[in-house]
């Protein structure tokens, strides 16, 4: 079968899910001598598994769970347990029925490696369903079916790509994932954004939620804004690369602290009979500034008494300011 392929953008190609075309599941089990009961019961070698029906990101943290998996597995008191069955489906491929996996990727990879290396068991469960979905539907299962281990962010956005094939607009999308619509669109622009950012975000250099956070602001800058911060974080000797890295986060940050007393200092700057000595600009400046304070200033007093709580525009209360000036707005 041919691996048809659909262009994201510029950035990514996204595999389309094979479809699937209703079978037999007793006649498919019974071909590759699965035996039933509450659970079916089948060799795990002969479950066809189609990659592109697997969203999970091959990281180290899929190859983690495969590890702990594989390990509980050789572990002859446990083996494969019944209660984490796979769920497998019943389909036609090339006029025969066939056993196609649904979910559990990780677990019938560490099953088949188990099985291997010998362990106590030869045979894995799994539950069935012949239920025809559509694509549509097959790609939002992956997101809905997949609760007691959630995808991470990245491989949602995918997922909301892949979606976005089959479904008209963000509002199926967001209805068939049981998510905002704010959020599905949050993630689009993740996956269609540029390569570099969603290779950083694949490679866990930075996060999903950073990457969206850069796109809203910086747009088309946004690669150049992220690759100073990952440099950045770099020099820090920081694992972890954050807003506090972007570029002027610290002098941001350092304003936004003195802002208490450069809002003092303005005012004593003002009411300083050298004012009017000062060059015009300067001059200038310093009013835009003193006006765009007070008439914070004014706004806040103005929404703190109808909502008739204390004014809190940031004066210090009058048993400790003696000897100090008024504030802006006095």
């Amino acid at each position: 079968m041919s691996k048809t392929k659909k262009t994201v953008g510029m950035n990514l190609q996204l595999p389309l899910i094979p479809p699937i075309v209703k079978g037999n599941i007793k006649t498919g089990m019974k071909i590759i001598g699965a035996s039933s009961g509450d659970l079916w019961t089948l060799d795990p070698f002969e479950i066809i598994v189609d990659e592109e029906y697997n969203v999970r990101e091959k990281n180290k943290a899929y190859y983690d769970k495969v590890e702990s998996l594989y390990q509980s597995m050789m572990n002859p008191e446990i083996g494969f347990m019944r209660d984490s069955p796979l769920s497998v489906i019943g389909a036609k491929r090339n006029g025969k029925d066939v056993v196609i996996l649904k979910r559990g990727h990780r677990r019938l990879e560490a099953a088949k490696r188990a099985i291997r290396d010998g362990a106590n068991f030869k045979q894995v469960y799994a539950v069935a369903t012949q239920q025809n979905l559509t694509e549509f539907e097959r790609t939002c299962d992956m997101h809905l079916g997949n609760n007691s281990d959630k995808l991470s962010t990245f491989e949602l956005a995918k997922l909301c790509k892949t979606a976005s094939i089959y479904a008209p607009d963000v509002k199926t999308i967001a209805k068939g994932m049981e998510l905002e619509p704010g959020y599905v669109e949050d993630l689009l622009l993740l996956i269609e954004g540029p390569f570099a950012i969603t290779s950083w975000v694949r490679d866990e250099v930075i996060t999903a939620s950073f990457a969206i956070d850069m796109l809203k602001k910086h747009a088309d800058q946004a690669a150049d804004v992220i690759q100073r911060t990952i440099d950045r974080a770099k020099v820090t000797g920081s694992t972890k690369v954050s807003a506090r890295h972007t570029p002027g986060a610290l002098l941001r940050k350092a304003v936004t602290k003195a802002a208490p007393d450069m809002r003092v200092a303005i005012h004593d700057i003002k009411a300083d009979p050298a004012f009017t000595m000062l060059a015009p600009d300067t001059k200038a400046r310093i009013d835009t500034i003193f006006e765009a304070l007070k008439k914070a200033e004014d706004e806040e007093s103005l929404l703190s008494t109808a909502a008739g709580a204390p004014s809190d525009n940031g004066e210090t209360p009058a048993t400790e300011t003696a000897g100090k000036q008024e504030s802006v707005a006095a």
